[in-house]
């Protein structure tokens, strides 16, 4: 096992690996974390339009406008922190292990500009990912962090990664989250199976891979949330090859009939054309012309570079049904593309 801290835990039996923080960062206090994870869940909800109450988690209004008074007495808040239901969230520093390779370094799953995830063991046992966030004293980066872990613990589905815990320490935060030994789908898009076939192609694992990302879809729009990143890196596979959708880094509520977006977001190959015009109001139909792209690349086993998607061979690749549908989510415009609802029943019929 690899631990973060420098810590000797009994039986760790390989080199101690720290994490280093950014200049002059420290740990941000676990009350005060949770004061802060109870008023970002607050503000979403509120954007929302939804009620915080105990159901989802959230502070009520007159404890969110009493946040700087209640930061002077942490520790009471905290004993408090069970009725809003953060407190069972919360997972002790001590009991994540993070699993190192044969050379004593800690086991990468991925990498992005401000947070990498590590393979850990919690209480020694059960198996998780934790995505570990650089905060230090960037206030940007501690929001990115606080708001993720909300909206994690938010939206719970079969077909969207699993939240397990939080943990704030050393100038990090950590969100514990189901491991999916599978991987990714775009590392794996090219393998084949014994046969010589795609072990991912439509015809073999990919139009079931295709329905449970549609279903992942369809749950965050019907939840008034538009994921904004979907795309073969982050569809994740379980051991069986059960398919998720993971990072919602860039989610966002739908606070009324459109989004309003300053410049691109999202990954440029997979970016629907109204954001790259700098349009300020899009709606969740980025995220149709993202699984597009997506299930275009299911079929073809190409990556989507824009402007260089070819034909789908038909019926080689997939069927003429399938590559109709793709080009449906890839229409200009967005109100011509089909709703999240209209793709399930679609790809159920073609199972």
């Amino acid at each position: 096992m690899w631990f973060p801290d420098g810590r000797d835990y009994p039986g760790a039996g390989r080199p101690v690996v720290l994490l280093k923080g950014g200049p002059g960062a420290g740990p941000m206090d676990i009350a005060d974390a949770n004061i802060n994870l109870n008023a970002v869940l607050y503000r979403k909800k509120a954007a929302a339009g939804t009620a915080a109450g105990s159901s989802g988690g959230g502070l009520s209004a007159g404890a969110v406008a009493g946040i700087a008074v209640a930061a002077a007495s942490a520790q009471s808040l905290l004993s408090q922190l069970p009725t809003y239901g953060w407190q069972r969230c919360l997972v002790d520093y001590a009991a994540i292990q993070f699993v190192g390779d044969g050379d004593g370094q800690p086991v990468v799953l991925g990498e992005g500009a401000s947070a990498t995830v590590y393979q850990v063991l919690l209480n020694g046992v059960e198996p998780h990912a934790a995505k570990v966030f650089r905060l230090g004293s960037d206030p940007r980066a501690q929001l990115d962090f606080l708001e993720e872990a909300s909206l994690l613990r938010l939206l719970r589905h079969r077909s969207v990664v699993g939240f397990a815990g939080v943990c704030v320490a050393r100038g990090h935060g950590i969100i514990l989250m189901e491991l999916m030994e599978g991987g990714d789908l775009r590392s794996r898009n090219a393998e084949v199976d014994e046969w010589g076939l795609r072990r991912f192609g439509w015809y073999q694992r990919g139009k079931t891979v295709a329905l449970d990302i549609a279903t992942a879809m369809h749950y965050l729009h019907s939840s008034s949330y538009t994921h904004f990143d979907i795309k073969s890196r982050n569809v994740l596979l379980s051991r069986d090859l059960t398919a998720k959708l993971a990072d919602v880094g860039f989610t966002r509520a739908m606070r009324t009939t459109h989004h309003s977006v300053e410049g691109p977001i999202g990954t440029l190959d997979y970016m629907a054309p109204e954001l790259l015009l700098n349009n300020s109001k899009c709606t969740n139909a980025v995220d149709t012309y993202s699984f597009g792209c997506l299930l275009h690349e299911i079929c073809t086993g190409k990556y989507p570079s824009r402007g260089c998607l070819r034909d789908i061979h038909v019926p080689l690749e997939a069927p003429a049904e399938v590559a109709a549908l793709v080009a449906a989510c890839l229409q200009e415009d967005p109100a011509r593309r089909p709703t999240a609802r209209q793709l399930v029943q679609a790809l159920m019929d073609l199972q």
